[in-house]
C-alpha cells in the first residue's frame, strides 16, 4: 500500500514538472548591464520623460508609477505594447512636455549621440556589454 502510494506521488510530480516547464513565460523586461529596467513601452517612455525632468534625472520608483497610473486612462495615447524604438521616442515627448525646449528630435539625437536610454523609474542610463547591448540596433557602436 504505501508503495503504491509513493509511485503515485512520482507519476504525480512527473506530470506536474512537465506541465510546469510548458507552461509558457510572460513578457520579460529589458534591462541593462547594471541590470537597471528599461522603459520599453510608449507609455513608459513618456512617464520616464516627465519623471525625468521633474527630478532632474534622479527618476523616482514612485513618480513614475504615479504618472503611468494617470495614463492607464489613455490606452491609445500611450500604448503598452513594448516597442522600444518608440519608447525612446516618447521620453523625448514627456521631457518636452514637462520644459525642455530642444525638442523631439534634438532629444532623440543627444540619446542617440551617448547611447542613453530612458529607465522604468524616469532616470538615464548608459550602461551596456556584449550580453545586454543599446537597444538601439540603428545607434553608435558600442566598441
Amino acid at each position: 500500500m504505501k508503495a503504491v502510494a509513493i509511485f503515485i506521488a512520482a507519476i504525480a510530480v512527473a506530470v506536474a514538472a512537465t506541465l510546469y516547464i510548458q507552461w509558457p513565460v510572460g513578457h520579460i523586461p529589458t534591462y541593462d548591464a547594471k541590470l537597471v529596467r528599461l522603459a520599453e513601452t510608449p507609455e513608459q517612455g513618456f512617464c520616464a520623460g516627465i519623471v525625468f525632468w521633474a527630478t532632474v534625472g534622479e527618476g523616482s520608483k514612485w513618480q513614475a508609477k504615479d504618472c503611468r497610473a494617470k495614463l492607464d486612462k489613455f490606452p491609445k495615447k500611450y500604448p503598452h505594447y513594448v516597442s522600444l524604438r518608440i519608447a525612446q521616442t516618447f521620453f523625448c515627448r514627456g521631457i518636452t512636455k514637462a520644459g525642455f525646449t530642444g525638442g523631439v528630435a534634438n532629444c532623440v539625437s543627444i540619446l542617440d549621440s551617448y547611447t542613453y536610454w530612458p529607465t522604468y523609474n524616469g532616470g538615464l542610463t548608459a550602461n551596456w556589454s556584449q550580453k545586454r547591448p543599446y537597444p538601439k540596433k540603428s545607434g553608435p557602436s558600442i566598441g
